[in-house]
């Protein structure tokens, strides 16, 4: 078997992330992202590739698409910057991940866009307070990635 061409997995970055409501609590930063992004690292085969993003860093909007345009797999936190999956090419996987406090994560926003945009959108876990555990999440992705994988196998 021909080796498998590498995939991308874009990350979406909260830190510093530094929106606050009126209490001055942030909200959605992911204060193990440095535990996660390693876990997840060192689960992928070498020669596939884990891009860290931070979209709201980026000058322009062709910059953004440039970013997500070749990626496989989108993942982050619920939030404005699961939008650049519009960038993504139809079949990619996003991969959406919720913090309880959350109000509004029973709001299917991005699955719908998924939908719309011919993507596969997966919820990658609902974690207690602003930590989650690597493992849990790396479930959800090598799941996405399993199915990549069989349909690359179903192809002649």
């Amino acid at each position: 078997m021909p080796e498998q061409e590498p995939f991308e997995i874009v990350f979406l970055s909260r830190k510093p992330y530094n929106f606050s409501d009126y209490s001055g609590r942030l909200h959605r930063v992911l204060e193990n992202e440095d535990e996660v992004v390693l876990y997840i690292k060192r689960q992928l085969p070498s020669n596939w590739i884990l891009s860290i993003s931070r979209p709201e860093l980026l000058n322009t909007i062709d910059s953004q698409a440039e970013i997500f345009k070749n990626a496989k797999f989108l993942v982050g936190s619920h939030g404005a910057g699961l939008t650049n999956l519009i960038f993504m090419k139809p079949g990619s996987h996003v991969i959406e991940f919720f913090f309880d406090n959350y109000a509004n994560s029973e709001i299917p926003l991005f699955a719908n866009m998924c939908t719309w945009f011919k993507l596969n959108h997966h919820i990658g876990g609902r974690f207690h307070g602003r930590t989650i555990k690597p493992n849990v999440l790396w479930d959800k992705i090598s799941f996405a990635i399993n199915q990549v994988e069989k349909e690359n196998n179903k192809q002649p």
